[in-house]
């Protein structure tokens, strides 16, 4: 191998293990939706995401986010690039696409906790339309006994209608058969990395199969008017005992499975309606899902404005704060608000900080955005002019007034001193006389 074939496997090999390591996890992905960012509110919920939505050629890891157990928002990551996807139109797509695998999965499970309804596409029951088809099949070998036992022009041209019906409806068996091993294929696929553009065949698919059903059942229902109208033709037969004609009443009798197609129908109604709902619910719902998702980007930034490090009010105030609210919480402090030089910058950086919080606390973002960016510009006027002082802290703290107050004392005491010296000295030496004259 020449150096430049080598070089250049190597930086394939580089470009591929890059992009692996580069790829963000589900755990990754709810560590930056929930961890690292201020997107939910303190009682919702994050559901773990188990099957990577494909866009655009894109995978993306879509975290449902719900209150008491009903999705209210959706947040995308695209796998590669860890990176929030934020354009509507995307997500429009991915919100939708995971919402509906969630109620899904949920609507199969209260399926499977019900006594009276079963899901239809398993392979238990592919196997037992592909057994029906086969005992349709059987059903005509019972026809020619009948057709063969009575020579009637009558019952022999119903027979014949009657096998050509048997033998299309086997035909439909093995097709719905064949649908439900193709439905639960494409289910299964979807579930392992669900396509974005897939998002409505999933429902295609299974609604075939609850069709092909309810088409099977139209055809059970015309037989079984046939089967009454051959009995009846059989009963009046005078050549016929009345043994061979239970006999072949009988054989003209469809078995036990041919009579479940009628619950069969019934269930695929039931589970194409609870499928229908899972769609339609979602399709309700997902212009609110992408407005919530945007006022939490506003309610992310607000945050950020407010309580994390600001570059634009560290720049502005040469890195004395990091935050708006370290920043209010120093400028109005109360032993200080008041020897700000700037007071009418302080007046307005009080009014705006007021309503940043207020709007914030209303979920109002957009407006405590508007007024915090307000706020940052008045703390950095109001900081950059200064106090009263040159000095960062008031010129007239207690300590100092103390201070002044003692040495006022000893000044005092010290010109008391100078003016009486004589007559202190003499009441220091006893001199009673002087005692009486020593003035205060």
């Amino acid at each position: 191998m020449n150096n430049k074939l080598l070089l250049l496997v190597v930086l394939c090999f580089l470009v591929l293990f890059g992009a692996q390591v580069q790829a963000i996890s589900a755990t990754g992905a709810i560590n930056y939706v929930a961890m690292q960012n201020h997107f939910l509110y303190q009682d919702e919920k994050y559901e773990q995401p188990n099957v990577k939505v494909n866009y655009g050629g894109k995978l993306y890891w879509v975290i449902p986010v719900t209150l008491n157990d009903e999705l209210v928002v959706l947040f995308a990551i695209e796998e590669q690039e860890g990176t929030l996807a934020e354009d509507k139109g995307v997500n429009r797509h991915l919100f939708r696409t995971s919402a509906v695998l969630r109620d899904y999965t949920d609507m199969k499970k209260t399926i499977s906790l019900r006594s009276d309804i079963r899901w239809l596409i398993t392979t238990e029951f592919s196997r037992i339309f592909s057994d029906l088809g086969n005992s349709l099949q059987g059903e005509v070998s019972d026809l020619g006994i009948i057709k063969t036992a009575v020579s009637d022009s009558g019952i022999n041209s119903k027979t014949n209608s009657m096998s050509s019906k048997l033998v299309s409806m086997s035909l439909k068996c093995n097709t719905i058969s064949a649908a439900i091993n193709e439905a639960l294929a494409f289910e299964a696929e979807f579930f392992s990395e669900a396509s974005a553009e897939e998002y409505e065949e999933l429902k295609d698919k299974l609604n075939t199969v609850f069709n092909m059903i309810a088409d099977l059942d139209n055809d059970a229902k015309d037989y079984k008017d046939d089967v009454n109208d051959l009995w009846q033709m059989i009963s009046v037969q005078d050549e016929l005992s009345s043994q061979d004609k239970s006999f072949l009443i009988d054989k003209a009798r469809p078995d036990e499975e041919f009579n479940k197609i009628g619950g069969y129908v019934i269930t695929a109604l039931q589970l194409e309606s609870s499928i229908e709902a899972v769609y339609t619910n979602t399709q309700k719902n997902i212009d609110s899902y992408l407005d919530e998702f945007d006022q939490r980007l506003k309610m992310n930034e607000a945050y950020s404005l407010i309580y994390e490090d600001n570059e634009s009010l560290a720049n502005k105030t040469n890195n004395a704060f990091s935050d708006l609210e370290e920043a209010a919480n120093y400028i109005l402090d109360e032993e200080r608000s008041s020897l700000w030089k700037d007071l009418d910058s302080l007046s307005r950086f009080s009014s705006y900080w007021e309503k940043t919080e207020d709007y914030f606390n209303k979920r109002d973002y957009e407006n405590a955005l508007e007024y915090g960016n307000k706020a940052i510009k008045e703390a950095a006027t109001v900081y950059n002019n200064g106090f009263y002082s040159d000095d960062t802290e008031p010129i007239f703290t207690e300590e100092l007034i103390f201070n002044l107050i003692v040495l006022l004392v000893i000044a005092i005491i010290i010109l008391y001193s100078v003016n009486n010296k004589e007559e202190i000295l003499a009441f220091l030496k006893g001199d009673k006389n002087k005692e009486d004259e020593l003035e205060i």
